[in-house]
């Protein structure tokens, strides 16, 4: 007989434990799971024999798949569990029933609806048919009273049926038998792991009439198994291991090809012909259809039921304390001093890589299917209670907090944890994983008595700044903001009150006190605050604003202006200076480009008149109309010369525009102040 003398339970839901049994000589040593922890201890389960005994082999019950074990069973429960459907599956069967009455003997030739009157109302009645004595009978299923089967197994496979759709239903024990061999008395160690329930922390954080903090640390474990735990070494650990099921336990087996053989016709001459494979996809199971997750569904669900009815044998809580103590003063128990001093603690962590372990030192005993609270803390800590405005969270009051700092050598696992305040309740928080030496601020509830404001404020610095570069024009500008809270405190003491101010990274702080702490999204400001005082607490943001303005000639005078009102250096403006001549000169070539544009559209509209003229003479040869021909000609040779001279202007004009854009952009680049 072994007994479990450690157990180590894992946060992500798993659980080692280790037995100890002495054997003597060749012996057999037995353990069982249920069937949902068979694949994990099958691939987990290590034996150490102390005696320089061997193991020789580990024998298990076998589990084969409910489909299997039903295949020599040709009754299937239908799912509704309703009489018609079996009725259906027993035609040609013998059987026996009592009909209002009256014995009758036969064989089910089937069932057959027929339609009933009574009155206007009209029903469909399901009848048995049977043969009894040769004979054809109906009668009327509502009437039966019994039905036998007069084959005896038949009466056995439905009666095997129930029995193994019930076993299946039930979380049930597996056998595991080592078969140890050796030649003393001696010891053996069994360590496995399977699934467990989840451990769980929850604090009391007790502060005494200076304000210092006492915390006390208990683990919640569960013992959901069907062993005692006797003073076993507990330890609790903490991370995030990889870990998975994988079937192990369930018969598994692999399909082999089908070869059909071809048949050959009789007048046909042989022919040899290669044979024809029917592979299955993949691996299949033994248990059909039926695919693991199924049973691992029924499993747990069989687990669940016994858990449920394991702890309903479980004595009931004591009502709940009450958490207001009127006039009495705080109960004896709730005191940081008296609740320290009466819990014994003695663990220890080790760090795990990622992980990290609770080492509880007292040996700790659970019965089977119940619970227990394990002290893993009890220590004064560096801490103190504060208010923490942060407007996102409650607008209006501050939550009253502690800021604790872990000055153990414990890592402490995240929980809930109840508050005190000089032995009367005072509110709850949820404790983070908190590493050695780290620091928490913990709000537990809402200070009432005390009201915060705020108010914004926003205005524009009259300094801004210019300088070049490149080819640049940077110009800056700055804004402030100034936000007010205005606290008003209504109590009877002095409040120390963290301010989460919402961060702008863009920012700087200027007339302001520097931030006692930064976070992600905030900076958190300290204001002292005294008892039935109002006072102003003002941040003050500036903002920075700059723009790049690029060089151009088109905006070099409003540059000129932007440079003359920021007050800049009068280099700057002399640098600049030679640009604006460039510029002009460029807007004159432009200008005159753009009056040859004009005057070629203007001599392409008189040719079209001309042209059109032209057109219109008759062609008597008449010397009027010889000289006015002649005009026209001599007036459209003009133009065209006009043209030609007017489109080398232009041309003349963009290779000087060219040329003065790149003087421009070279001058530009060398600009700096």
């Amino acid at each position: 007989m072994s007994r479990i003398t450690r157990v180590v339970l894992h946060k992500h839901g798993m659980g080692c434990f280790e037995r100890h049994a002495k054997v003597k000589g060749d012996a057999k040593l037995e353990l069982s799971f249920r069937h949902d922890e068979m694949d994990d201890a099958l691939k987990s389960l290590s034996v150490v024999d102390l005696g320089g005994g061997k193991l020789a082999a580990v024998s298990y019950e076998p589990h084969p798949a409910l489909s299997e074990r039903l295949n020599d069973i040709k009754v299937r429960l239908p799912e509704g569990g309703g009489i018609l459907e079996l009725l259906g599956q027993l035609i040609g069967a013998e059987v026996e029933l009592d009909h209002a009455g009256q014995k009758l003997k036969g064989r089910v030739l089937g069932i057959e609806q027929v339609e009933e009157s009574t009155g206007e109302v009209t029903l469909k009645v399901d009848y048995l048919s049977l043969v009894v004595d040769d004979a054809m009978r109906r009668v009327r299923i509502a009437d039966i009273r019994s039905i036998v089967p007069a084959d005896a197994q038949l009466r056995r496979d439905l009666s095997i049926l129930l029995a193994r759709m019930d076993a299946q239903r039930r979380t049930e024990r597996r056998r595991v038998t080592l078969d140890l061999r050796g030649a003393r008395e001696r010891d053996v160690h069994v360590a496995y792991i399977v699934p467990a329930t989840v451990w769980k922390t929850s604090y009391r954080v007790l502060f005494d009439e200076k304000g210092k903090p006492t915390v006390l640390g208990f683990a919640l474990v569960d013992n959901d198994s069907q062993d005692d735990w006797e003073d076993v070494t507990l330890s609790l650990v903490s991370g995030l291991p990889i870990s998975f099921t994988h079937d192990l336990y369930s018969p598994r087996r692999r399909a082999r090809p089908h070869v059909r053989v071809e048949t050959e016709a009789p007048i046909a001459p042989p022919v040899l012909e290669g044979a024809t494979f029917d592979m299955p996809a993949q691996e299949v199971a033994a248990e059909g259809p039926a695919d693991d997750e199924a049973d691992y569904e029924m499993a747990k669900e069989s687990r669940r039921m016994a858990k449920k009815s394991r702890r309903s044998e479980v004595a009931p809580a004591a009502p709940a304390a009450s958490m207001a103590f009127a006039g009495a003063g705080a109960p004896q128990a709730f005191r940081s001093g008296d609740m320290g001093e009466s819990v014994s603690v003695s663990t220890r962590t080790q760090e795990l890589g990622d992980m990290f372990s609770y080492e509880v030192s007292n040996p700790v005993s659970i019965k089977a299917g119940n619970s227990a609270l394990v002290p893993i803390l009890g220590e004064k800590l560096e801490g103190e209670v504060v208010a923490v405005y942060n407007e996102r969270v409650r607008v209006g009051n501050p939550l009253t907090s502690f800021k604790l700092k872990n000055s153990t050598s414990l890592t402490l696992e995240g929980g809930p944890a109840t508050v005190f305040r000089e032995g009367e309740y005072a509110g709850e928080a949820m404790l983070d994983t908190m590493r050695p030496g780290e620091e928490k601020l913990v709000p537990f509830s809402v200070e009432l008595g005390c009201r915060v404001s705020t108010r914004f404020d926003s205005s524009t610095e009259s300094g801004q700044e210019v300088r070049a570069a490149q080819g640049y024009i940077y110009h800056t500008t700055w804004s402030r903001r100034l936000v007010t809270y205005t606290i008003r405190n209504t109590t009877k003491r002095k409040l120390k009150i963290y301010v989460d101010h919402p961060a702008d990274r863009s920012a700087e702080y200027v007339d302001t006190p520097k931030p006692a702490e930064r976070t992600e999204t905030f900076d958190r400001f300290v204001v002292e605050s005294e008892p039935g005082k109002q006072l102003e607490f003002k941040v003050t943001e500036r903002r920075q604003h700059s723009q790049s303005l690029w060089i151009v000639p088109e905006q070099i005078e409003s540059y000129l202006k932007l440079v003359q009102s920021a007050g800049a250096k009068k280099d700057l403006l002399k640098a600049l200076e030679p640009l604006l001549a460039i510029a002009r000169e460029m807007a004159e070539a432009q200008r005159d480009m753009q009056q040859v544009d004009r005057d070629v559209n203007q001599i392409t509209q008189d040719h079209a008149r001309l042209r059109d003229n032209l057109a219109r003479l008759s062609g008597s040869g008449s010397a009027k109309e010889r000289e006015l021909r002649e005009r026209y000609i001599a007036q459209l040779d003009a133009d065209e010369t006009r043209i030609a001279g007017l489109r080398d202007r232009k041309a003349a004009n963009e290779k000087k525009l060219a040329d003065l854009r790149k003087k421009f952009e070279a001058t530009a680049q060398k600009v700096q102040g």
